[in-house]
């Protein structure tokens, strides 16, 4: 698989086309962590919930471009949601950030976690799905919109 054509790292919706492709051509969490591993990405999302002080995971929870995919099986599915774990060390760099919040951020997909590969592809219901990016070194790079809930 080629990265040609990189403007996932910087289009959500181009990410998840990608990767909901990758996935539903039978590639493991790990094959596909290992394409995508260690680029670095810049998006934009709305902060559903902050978790930061969760000794095991601190993460952010993030709503994201709505991105409408067909799964391997034909299924319709809406991907806009993205678990982001935040490194500990980068903990006290998030703090400012509320649920409300638009912002722009950068990380680096990481290859694995351990045993675990890096990203991860979940469904919450037979109607939306969402990719979990296990910890990577993370930046907040603005809040765009300090908009309430």
């Amino acid at each position: 698989m080629s990265l040609q054509g990189r403007e996932w790292e910087s289009d959500w919706s181009e990410f998840v086309n990608r990767v909901s492709r990758d996935f539903g051509d039978g590639l493991s969490g790990s094959e596909v962590s290992r394409i995508y591993g260690n680029s670095e990405v810049e998006w934009t999302g709305k902060v559903t919930d902050t978790e930061l002080d969760n000794e095991y995971n601190p993460s952010i929870q993030m709503e994201m471009p709505s991105t409408a995919v067909e799964l391997a099986d034909g299924r319709q599915i809406t991907v806009d949601f993205l678990n982001l774990c935040v490194e500990e060390e980068d903990v006290e760099s998030w703090r400012s950030v509320e649920p409300g919040n638009v912002i722009k951020f950068k990380t680096t997909l990481p290859e694995g976690n351990g045993p675990f590969p890096g990203l991860r592809w979940a469904e919450l219901d037979s109607k939306r799905g969402y990719i979990e990016i296990l910890t990577s070194r993370s930046e907040l790079v603005e809040i765009i919109d300090q908009a309430s809930r």
